[in-house]
């Protein structure tokens, strides 16, 4: 699969795991409570999201949630498949 180092490479930060772990445990999130869970500033949240575009859809009232390919890579974590320390 051609994407596996792409994911690897996204996940190597540990803001970004985090983000696809609390989409993955909660389903949807606002953008606020996303911010005060991860305790960043609104640029680097956004800066991560946007990293993570390929794997987060936003719905119209602008709750963030995983999308399939997002599901599948947290289930990929939760399996330890893309666990680093």
């Amino acid at each position: 699969m051609e994407d596996v180092s792409r994911y690897h490479a996204l996940l190597k930060d540990p803001t970004r795991r985090k983000i696809i772990e609390i989409l993955g445990e909660r389903g949807k999130i606002g953008f606020k409570e996303l911010r005060s869970l991860l305790g960043l500033g609104v640029g680097t949240v956004y800066y991560h999201l946007d990293m993570l575009s390929d794997f987060i859809v936003q719905d119209k009232s602008r709750k963030y949630s995983l999308n399939n390919r997002g599901q599948l890579l947290y289930r990929s974590m939760k399996r330890g498949n893309y666990h680093q320390h």
